[in-house]
């Protein structure tokens, strides 16, 4: 602290020394020093806020897509659920179903025959029926389709084939009808 006052001491003396015109030379340069350096102060903070405003832009956006992907994911989790509930509740009987649908349709099944069970991905279970239809109206066939996989069902038909009759305007129709069940 000494050092300090000794040395503005001495440059007051020097300044004091100096003429009038070496004396506005040197308030020139120090106002000039002075100019740069709360220009290059100023710039440098202005560089910092300027980085700073960009990280935070970039946080903002990586928080709002992790809010989108949570919501998409709570979603998905929901869905996943709601599926698993009615997969385990499916107690869905193909030959009852195909009967009773066929039946409410007005139509006579011509056969049906049990696939078994297969597994499938994880633990769900896909049990099929292959079913037989002779001389039906492609109306009627689209019916009973319609209605087999109605929406309060766990029921798909995964194979049709059909074939037309050259006799009458009828069709032959093969399909496998499917349902899903978890695996007990």
């Amino acid at each position: 602290m000494e050092q300090l006052k000794r040395l503005l001491d001495a440059a007051g003396e020097a300044f004091g020394r100096l003429s009038s015109r070496e004396r506005l030379m040197v308030l020139a340069a120090a106002g000039s020093l002075a100019a740069f350096l709360i220009f290059f102060i100023g710039y440098s903070f202005q560089g910092a806020l300027r980085q700073g405003d960009a990280r935070i832009a970039g946080k903002l956006s990586q928080l709002k897509e992790v809010q989108r992907l949570t919501s998409g994911y709570s979603k998905a989790v929901s869905e996943r659920d709601a599926l698993d509930r009615q997969l385990r509740n499916n107690k869905v009987k193909l030959f009852t179903l195909v009967e009773d649908t066929a039946k409410k349709q007005g139509l006579e099944v011509g056969g049906m025959t049990d696939r078994g069970n297969h597994p499938r991905e994880g633990k769900i279970v896909e049990s099929s029926v292959d079913v037989t239809f002779t001389r039906i109206e492609l109306l009627k066939l689209v019916r009973f389709l319609a209605a087999l996989e109605s929406p309060g069902n766990l029921v798909k038909v995964t194979k049709l084939q059909v074939r037309a009759r050259a006799d009458q305007p009828v069709l032959d129709a093969w399909l496998t009808v499917s349902t899903y069940q978890l695996e007990s």
